[in-house]
């Protein structure tokens, strides 16, 4: 009898040690990924090597250029690509972040702002594995919900009057104008 007493205590000690260890640890869990999505965007400088080789590893890549005396590239880094759902988005596709820092005007920089046709910032160029040579591009202020889109349709998304967005043969035309992946 005491065996039995003895053997049903220690039973339910295992098993409030087991769920307590699974509470413990699902909280670790819940802790670990807050964290994780918590970390900025990591952003890759932008030089003619990281713009020649866009896409060859089967990832998009969105190339944003802005500069450090412009409000508005300054709002979409800390703002926009602070949104929980869009970096989490993001890393879950491993879409590659690069900047291109127009503040110094560095002659690799301007050389893609040429081929690209850009000519405001912020701007933000959406290249896509299908096609590197047909990008999508958006201007202006961005709101994170458009760079969703973006990413879900590999199109411009809808916006009213006034649009700063390119699409259709403006697109395909800026498309032309860069330089052929093997």
């Amino acid at each position: 009898m005491k065996l039995k007493r003895n053997l049903a205590r220690l039973i339910r000690f295992r098993l409030r040690t087991l769920l307590l260890l699974v509470f413990l640890s699902a909280i670790a869990t819940v802790g670990i990924v807050r964290w994780f999505e918590s970390q900025p965007i990591q952003w890759t400088p932008c030089t003619e090597a990281v713009y020649e080789k866009r896409c060859q590893d089967g990832r998009p890549m969105i190339l944003f250029f802005g500069a450090q005396w412009d409000v508005s590239s300054l709002l979409i880094l800390r703002v926009t690509f602070e949104d929980r759902q869009l970096k989490r988005d993001i890393r879950r596709r491993g879409v590659e972040m690069v900047y291109a820092d127009l503040t110094s005007q560095p002659p690799p920089i301007m050389a893609a702002v040429r081929r690209l046709g850009i000519n405001t910032t912020p701007t933000l160029v959406f290249f896509f594995p299908e096609d590197v040579n047909s990008p999508v591009i958006l201007r202006q202020i961005i709101s994170a919900e458009e760079i969703l889109e973006v990413l879900d349709t590999r199109k411009n998304p809808r916006r009213g009057p006034g649009s700063f967005s390119e699409q259709g043969e403006t697109s395909a035309r800026i498309g032309e104008n860069l330089p052929q992946t093997p």
